[in-house]
């Protein structure tokens, strides 16, 4: 065999051994791995908001947003936030929501890093990463949902959403809780390392394609005992 071929085959397994993971081909990285960006305060993501009118696009530039309470998209109608690569959201009190979506329709949020300053390591708080509520036609793409002590998506009473292209990672209860919805995508995504993967109630046409799904524990039930109720956890 040619030197240099051994070169790579010693290279390949000696990255095996080292545990590097396999990553979805389409999901959202980490933002953090461009470097550290410029520390700003939240309240720049939410006049970016406030200002931009339906069927426009926000764009959120490169920066690191931080505040004490999350950010509210409400009544709004073909609004697409559009996060520069190593946009990161970053919240306080993790009791709130990060991202709050409410009363909307045809809403697209794309790109960024959605967590808590500094997420609880159990299941003690109740504030998702993203809460969808009485919307329709949300679409989450290429993001990274990164951790909140509970939830990565919420939804409730709402229909025709979408998740695709993210990371959805280190939320203690589970990846997805969705109650009384109508419509719910996941495509090309990587749900891993979440106390459970999704409980849903009163909801229908769920539809998965292109997932990586992992480690996902199940915060109610011992790994890998069955148990009873709706949720579900691989």
């Amino acid at each position: 065999m040619p030197k240099a071929a051994l070169v790579a085959l010693y290279l390949c397994f000696s990255l095996i051994e080292q545990g590097c993971s396999i990553h979805h081909p389409h999901a959202a990285t980490d933002p953090r791995s461009a470097g550290d960006p410029i520390e700003r305060p939240l309240t720049e993501v939410r006049d970016i908001l406030r200002t931009a009118e339906g069927n426009q696009t926000a764009r959120i530039p490169r920066g690191r947003y931080v505040g004490d309470f999350g950010v509210k998209v409400s009544d709004r109608h073909g609004l697409t936030i559009e996060c520069e690569p190593g946009v990161e959201i970053l919240v306080r009190d993790t009791e709130s929501y990060v991202l709050l979506i409410e009363h909307c329709e045809k809403v697209t949020v794309s790109g960024g890093l959605w967590r808590h300053v500094v997420p609880q390591r159990g299941y003690t708080c109740h504030g998702p990463v993203v809460a969808i509520e009485d919307s329709q036609d949300i679409r989450i793409e290429d993001a990274v949902l990164d951790g909140c002590g509970a939830i990565g998506v919420s939804a409730a009473k709402s229909s025709d959403i979408a998740v695709e292209r993210c990371l959805v990672t280190h939320n203690t209860f589970t990846a997805f809780y969705l109650e009384s919805c109508d419509g719910f995508e996941i495509f090309d995504s990587i749900i891993r390392d979440n106390g459970g993967f999704l409980s849903a109630y009163r909801t229908s046409a769920l539809e998965m394609s292109g997932n990586v799904i992992g480690d996902n524990g199940g915060h109610f039930r011992t790994p890998g005992v069955p148990g009873p109720g709706t949720d579900f956890a691989p």
